[in-house]
């Protein structure tokens, strides 16, 4: 049984259905809105990715990327911009003063600063009352300078970000590489057979594919509770 309150549940998938009857699944189709927000501010460059919005103490709040290409393949810049709105519809870029462009500060841009490290920011809000009030918000992003990984970054108040060490594990140096048409190797924790230690923990695998099938790849139980192989 699951205790879902009193509070509207989104249907995603049959995670909270026990038995159908009658009825199905559909996805919706979006509904065409007006234009919230235009690309107008010389440094937001060409192009805004990753636009990452909360509702947050009576307010909606934005981090957004703000990229020129230069070329195919190279980049001028590449920043991270806010914005904010009262009803979600719409919005101010407030003159934070943090990043200079063009010679002026006059400007909503807050990430990268000076000997700082990331790009694609994705911050959200710590839940936790335990949280110390500097780290209140937090963000993961894509790593830059050499940093091939996830980097992490902390706020008191969503506009002043600094980094904290990169996250172990999560970079392309610390995957083994494995190769062959068909591999069966055992998954392993801290080099330790028994993954009992997961149950009830997000697990990320990363695999890197060439010329093959992903469905390929099943997972069964082998040997003591708790092992487990990759097919």
């Amino acid at each position: 049984m699951i205790d879902v309150g009193s509070e509207r549940q989104l249907l995603m998938d049959r995670h909270l259905i026990e038995r159908e009857q009658g009825i199905a699944l559909k996805l919706h189709c979006p509904t065409l809105r007006e234009t919230v927000w235009r690309i107008e501010k010389p440094w937001e460059g060409i192009v805004s990715w990753f636009p990452n919005v909360m509702k947050d103490e009576g307010r909606y709040r934005m981090w957004y990327r703000a990229e020129q290409g230069d070329g195919e393949f190279g980049r001028t810049w590449d920043y991270t911009a806010y914005m904010e709105s009262s009803d979600g519809i719409c919005w101010e870029r407030p003159n934070l003063g943090l990043i200079e462009f063009e010679g002026s500060k006059e400007n909503n841009l807050l990430w990268p600063l000076p000997g700082t490290v990331g790009r694609c920011v994705c911050a959200f809000k710590d839940g936790n009352p335990a949280a110390p009030p500097e780290e209140r918000y937090k963000a993961i992003a894509q790593g830059t300078g050499g940093i091939k990984g996830i980097v992490c970054m902390v706020s008191a108040d969503g506009i002043h970000w600094r980094n904290l060490e990169p996250l172990r594990g999560f970079s392309l140096a610390e995957c083994e590489e494995v190769y062959g048409d068909e591999i069966e190797r055992k998954v392993t924790w801290r080099e330790c057979h028994d993954v009992c230690a997961l149950v009830g923990r997000p697990v990320r695998l990363r695999f890197a594919l060439s010329d093959a099938d992903l469905y390929a790849f099943r997972f069964k139980p082998e040997g003591p509770e708790g092992s487990a192989v990759v097919n």
